[in-house]
């Protein structure tokens, strides 16, 4: 399921301009709870993605091949709505009676960005050799998430954004959309591409310098993303940690103000 889309090309006398998206899927993240003790239906479900893009923390179990279908879902209150939609949450259900697990509750996520950039280059020559020196115009990224959370059958009522697990499972997902680590990832990304020399070997024809440049600006946006989702993970295990997987209330000042945000 991963993929790279490019669009569009225009042209000026001395260099190319270009605008290039990027969708990139990398390094998805699972949290696990151990504690014993959910999102709106719609028409309209998350995409398919490939099981090898679900990949866990250490400790994790696979998850259970013999999942419960639910039908309704409970609509969720108005603070709790808005993380499902942007979360792009879907609940998963199985029989804790049948199927023992070390973490009776598990979240885990996948993330998109698709980058959106242009970029003008112009030909030089340093110490003999062809290089390409390269300006890039950033626009904001746009990021996806999508979460899948694990919880036995009992837990599908009527009642279910009060259970504490599920509270839990969704603060997970509330560190996860955190606009902050996009912003983060903004940063890195902008600072790492505002400007690029590339060599250039003597057989590099100029219809491949568009290639050769994109190939470049989508590896640099590779290790900022993946700083990013490390900054995820500690904070997910720090959550862990203060409630003890769930089983304990959360520090109100966890999450911060909105003004910190």
């Amino acid at each position: 399921m991963q993929r790279c889309n490019l669009f569009g090309f225009a042209f000026s006398s001395d260099a190319i301009r270009t605008r290039s998206w990027y969708c990139c899927i990398l390094a998805v993240i699972l949290f696990g709870h151990s504690t014993r003790t959910i999102a709106q239906s719609t028409d309209e479900k998350p995409p398919t993605i490939d099981e090898a893009l679900w990949n866990t923390l250490e400790g994790s179990e696979p998850w259970p091949t013999e999942l419960i279908e639910v039908g309704e879902l409970p609509d969720p209150d108005d603070s709790i709505a808005p993380l499902i939609k942007t979360g792009n949450i879907e609940f998963k259900f199985y029989d804790a009676n049948k199927i023992r697990r070390r973490f009776t509750g598990e979240t885990r996520m996948a993330m998109k960005y698709y980058t959106d950039v242009k970029f003008r280059w112009r030909l030089v020559r340093a110490a003999g050799k062809r290089q390409l020196t390269v300006t890039v115009e950033h626009r904001p990224t746009r990021f996806e998430t999508y979460h899948q959370i694990l919880l036995p059958r009992e837990h599908a009522h009527a009642q279910m954004y009060s259970v504490p697990l599920v509270l839990h499972e969704l603060d997970h997902v509330r560190i996860v959309i955190d606009p902050r680590y996009q912003a983060q990832f903004e940063e890195w990304f902008q600072e790492d591409t505002k400007s690029l020399t590339i060599e250039l070997d003597s057989r590099t024809k100029e219809s491949e310098f568009n290639a050769l440049i994109q190939a470049e600006i989508q590896a640099k946006s590779v290790p900022c993303f993946e700083k990013v989702l490390q900054l995820i993970q500690i904070r997910n295990r720090e959550l862990d940690r203060r409630t003890q997987h769930g089983r304990v209330p959360l520090d109100e000042k966890f999450f911060g103000s909105d003004e910190d945000r």
